[in-house]
């Protein structure tokens, strides 16, 4: 599911700066405002909590091939 800060913010009753504020862990988000949020999107209140994974670098793994002297 894919809302608009202003979509969410109308969901939840609240002004679309204060899920700016939210999304950029610039106000503290009260625990009735996460359940609110993780209902609108269907998940776990926990499921928001989580620190997703960085997506790998497509070249991390590959080793470098030594120069070879001319």
């Amino acid at each position: 599911m894919v809302l608009t800060q202003q979509q969410l913010a109308q969901s939840l009753g609240v002004k679309q700066p204060r899920i700016a504020q939210i999304e950029s862990a610039g106000a503290n988000l009260q625990i009735d405002t996460l359940d609110r949020v993780a209902a609108v999107f269907g998940v776990e209140p926990a499921r928001l909590l989580q620190a997703e994974k960085p997506a790998a670098h497509p070249h991390a793994e590959r080793q470098m091939e030594p120069f070879a002297a001319r």
